[in-house]
């Protein structure tokens, strides 16, 4: 009974070390999503690398850990730290793709975002094939008729109007017959 015990105590102690790193990661995510509403990006950056850090400790390369490097990649680009925000949209982009696949969701929003960013950036090939695949995927994802996929045609349709691409009317009417029905 006693020898029973004590090979139990090594797992209950990483239990409770989990549980509290567990909490300790709900605490910085608070901090850090509290960075953002007071616009205070640069110390939503320091909390956002300890919340990726903790994230994979806690889930290895997961889905969790993907999302933390957005949020981390939001933050520097917030800071207009742009090198960084591409580096680590690419990291999560990387990640989620070993974790999931291309046909994912989250794959679909980091694309965009990373799309986004290199519209800002001027980088205007980059850009328009990746709000392409975005759109792709979320039209495989939640079909032809989806907000999503609306919300898509609306982002890529924007990009051909910036770039003085015909093609900008095309999209956003199709985004346009998409709302219109939801």
């Amino acid at each position: 009974s006693f020898l029973l015990i004590i090979s139990l105590c090594p797992s209950t102690y990483a239990q409770n070390s989990r549980i509290r790193d567990s909490l300790k990661l709900d605490s910085l995510t608070d901090l850090m999503y509290t960075q953002n509403d007071n616009q205070k990006f640069d110390s939503g950056v320091i909390y956002a690398k300890q919340v990726a850090s903790l994230t994979y400790q806690l889930h290895d390369s997961s889905r969790q850990y993907a999302v933390s490097l957005n949020n981390l990649a939001y933050f520097y680009g917030q800071n207009f730290d742009y090198a960084n925000e591409e580096l680590y949209l690419e990291e999560a982009l990387a990640v989620l793709e070993k974790y999931a696949g291309k046909n994912d969701s989250d794959y679909a929003a980091f694309n965009n975002n990373l799309a986004v960013l290199y519209d800002n950036l001027g980088n205007y090939k980059a850009a328009e094939s990746l709000y392409k695949e975005s759109g792709s995927i979320r039209k495989a994802i939640f079909g032809i008729e989806s907000t999503q996929y609306g919300e898509s045609l609306n982002n890529l349709g924007n990009f051909f109007r910036k770039i003085e691409n015909d093609s900008s009317k095309l999209y956003l009417e199709q985004s346009l017959g998409i709302r219109k029905k939801s």
